[in-house]
């Protein structure tokens, strides 16, 4: 009889660390202490680039704090301090473009579209797990293969406490250069600021040609998410069109305060392999002349990290073991 009511206080202290786990891992309870550290900030605009007075039309940030949410994002530089505030991506103009390591297009996981994702947006992809795609469901195919799977509900997690912010431009920009720094902060006050600068020029033309990525096409805005390795190529190809003679153009990689020269390869192709040193790497890529003709994008590269097993997943196995060594011990 004792032996009984041991294994059924085992069980219901079983179910209670499973239901705990459980939690945890959906994000309903919180088991650290205090988030200490700081939001990563995965796109803006402007970035480091040159621009014309009428491409200035918005401040955008995207910002991701994966412990803890974002309460606050400022833009400053020379002319003007603005707060950015939360708005659906759909509602601006440069947008994130997801790209996984073998160059699959992604969509951007806010699929309730509320400028923020969070366990709710996880929720929805996971509703429709095991679903083929049709015109009902489609935005819940994260990765677009055709079918919802765990694929669409890891990269939907992998973006949580993601939030995309804005503010339009009210200000015209003078000819000039300009630093700017934007400051994010998340709910226990860790504070990340990011600093750049942008140049304003009266008018330039498209220097035509693709930019690549360990040989993915790359645009304005795409992120490289969960990324093996720290080496990258990146590579500039002058396209077939373009008359201007390849002596002409200059092509270089923008990363924090370090530029790097790729390497003139011949027949319009540039070419270099950098060390990333951050899990978060902006990369502006810029190819110009010196008769204002310019092909400049930016990207971010996010280095897959070692994934370790969360309180949630070791209070549910903790759970699960107790509730299955209980039920073995009263059936002797």
């Amino acid at each position: 009889m004792k032996n009984n009511i041991f294994s059924w206080i085992m069980i219901f202290l079983g179910l209670c660390l499973l239901g705990a786990g459980i939690a945890n891992i959906l994000g309903y309870i919180n088991f650290e202490i205090i988030d200490t550290n700081p939001p990563n900030v995965l796109y803006t605009f402007p970035t480091s680039a040159s621009y014309r007075p009428d491409e200035l039309t918005e401040y955008v940030a995207y910002v991701q704090d994966k412990e803890s949410k974002i309460t606050s994002v400022t833009y400053t530089d020379d002319l003007v301090s603005v707060n950015l505030e939360i708005v659906p991506y759909t509602q601006i103009e440069h947008q994130l473009n997801i790209t996984s390591p073998t160059g699959t297009q992604c969509k951007y996981p806010d699929v309730n579209i509320d400028g923020i994702i969070d366990v709710t947006d996880v929720n929805l992809v996971s509703d429709h797990y095991g679903e083929y795609v049709d015109a009902s469901n489609d935005k819940y195919d994260i990765n677009n293969d055709g079918y919802i799977g765990t694929d669409d509900i890891s990269i939907t997690a992998s973006f949580v406490y993601t939030v995309s912010v804005k503010a339009d431009v009210t200000e015209v920009y003078p000819e000039g250069n300009y630093a700017f720094t934007i400051v994010a902060i998340d709910e226990y006050g860790n504070l990340r600021e990011y600093t750049g600068w942008f140049e304003v020029i009266s008018d330039y033309t498209t220097l035509k040609g693709t930019w690549k990525i360990n040989d993915m096409i790359v645009d304005d805005g795409t992120i490289i998410n969960d990324l093996l390795e720290d080496e990258i190529k990146l590579s500039f190809i002058k396209s077939s069109t373009e008359s201007i003679p390849d002596s002409d153009i200059t092509v270089i990689a923008r990363v924090g305060e370090q530029t790097y020269a790729l390497d003139y390869l011949g027949n319009g192709k540039w070419e270099r392999t950098i060390k990333l040193t951050k899990t978060y790497t902006t990369i502006t890529l810029e190819a110009y002349t010196n008769t204002n003709e310019i092909n400049k994008i930016t990207v971010t590269v996010i280095l897959k990290t070692q994934q370790y097993p969360s309180y949630g997943l070791l209070l549910s196995i903790i759970g699960i073991a107790l509730i299955v060594s209980s039920v073995v011990y009263m059936k002797k």
